[in-house]
């Protein structure tokens, strides 16, 4: 596990020189450090969220504008697709970088101190127990390795992004423009406007997304690795006593992380099962006029990587959080866990179980039959459109 964790902050130093420019986010990576850190300066983080939330939205809502007068105004001449496609594809970004920044906003706090908690604990477990070579643990030797190529590729997006929205005029805010038939006193003006809204949305919405799959993926593999190294002492019958307190404090670490984590894992799904079927219908269209895979193949990839990584992490934090309270309650029978204070203890623990919800609301739960549903939605979205074709 060592060795995930270099790779792991590796991935992070690298998102930390490419991304952690311009403007200071409000979670950003130490790499002096080697910590997560919540800005509390607002003046700081000021631009952040004028980029994040104001400019974003504003890069959005005129591409759902735009998409709305495509639908509704059927007798114009034709759109071209890669104008529909560009717009889906910013609809999707800024719809995921706004709500996550709020989510940034109202849970970072809490999500950094509980991160940096859980790798505490995670240390103290190394010291005292020392490497076991019985445990497997969650053993993702590539997962950061590609995580930093997705990285790459999302900076390299940038360069093809603003440019095509700038000077091939394929973005929503350029077509307002046209249509509206300004006079040269506002057009240039309105031009200077649009330039900075385009570059600061395509920047912050591009580092964002990074950002988010870094701390998620982070946090749930090295529950996971906890979880793994507590069930090879209790299958071991040794110090089963000191694994229940252990258990007892990862609960409480988790409650600090779950919120932002889940709040994530709800965003990327519903924009997922939105935006795969329509980009898959536009890329099959546009297929001998532009390689839609070729020039944007981070915007599949990483919905992919995401929501199946996520799936099989969640239901291996879950199965091995129920695998330890189920050899706990054996414990009792077999009489090697006597007194009603550990009866109590026991009965009061919970299972650790990535929720998907917004607060306190839980909307779905990451188990084996939603991953199913969730996948057959996708496809059968996606063949309803493609019979289209």
């Amino acid at each position: 596990m060592d060795s995930d964790l270099r790779r792991m902050r590796k991935a992070f130093d690298t998102y930390a020189k490419l991304m952690q420019i311009i403007a200071n986010p409000v979670i950003q990576w130490d790499i002096s450090t080697q910590k997560w850190i919540y800005q509390t300066n607002l003046k700081l983080t000021l631009l952040w969220y004028y980029n994040s939330i104001v400019m974003v939205g504003l890069w959005g809502l005129s591409a759902f504008a735009v998409l709305l007068n495509i639908l509704l105004n059927k007798e114009a001449d034709p759109v071209p697709l890669h104008v529909v496609l560009l717009q889906l594809l910013t609809v999707a970004l800024a719809t995921m970088t706004a709500t996550t920044s709020l989510a940034l906003a109202a849970y970072g706090r809490s999500f950094v101190n509980g991160w940096e908690a859980l790798f505490c604990l995670k240390k103290e477990l190394g010291q005292t127990k020392g490497d076991n070579p019985t445990s497997q643990g969650i053993r993702f030797y590539n997962l950061w390795q590609i995580m930093t190529l997705v990285l790459y590729q999302f900076y390299v997006n940038f360069f093809i992004l603003v440019p095509c929205n700038l000077f091939l005029n394929l973005d929503a805010i350029g077509y307002i423009i046209h249509i509206s038939h300004l006079p040269p006193l506002l057009y240039w003006p309105s031009q200077i406007v649009r330039s900075y809204i385009i570059t600061a949305s395509a920047f912050e919405c591009l580092r964002q997304y990074p950002l988010i799959f870094f701390l998620c993926l982070s946090f749930m593999t090295t529950l996971g690795a906890i979880l793994e190294e507590l069930a090879v002492c209790v299958k071991k019958r040794k110090e089963v006593k000191s694994s229940l307190i252990v258990y007892a404090t990862l609960r409480l670490i988790y409650g600090e992380l779950k919120f932002f984590a889940e709040f994530c894992v709800v965003a990327a799904m519903t924009i997922g099962l939105f935006l795969a079927p329509f980009m898959a219908y536009i890329s099959i269209k546009m297929r001998s006029h532009f390689p839609v895979h070729e020039f944007f193949p981070g915007i599949f990839f990483v919905t992919v990587i995401f929501i199946h990584v996520s799936f099989n992490i969640a239901l291996y934090v879950q199965e091995r959080s129920e695998n330890l309270l189920r050899t706990w309650t054996n414990c009792i029978v077999n009489g090697q866990l006597e007194g009603k204070i550990f009866r109590k203890s026991i009965k009061s623990l919970r299972i650790l179980q990535i929720r998907g919800g917004v607060g306190n609301f839980t909307l779905i739960k990451l188990e084996r039959s939603i991953r199913i549903k969730y996948y057959e939605e996708l496809t059968t979205h996606t063949v309803n459109l493609l019979l289209g074709v």
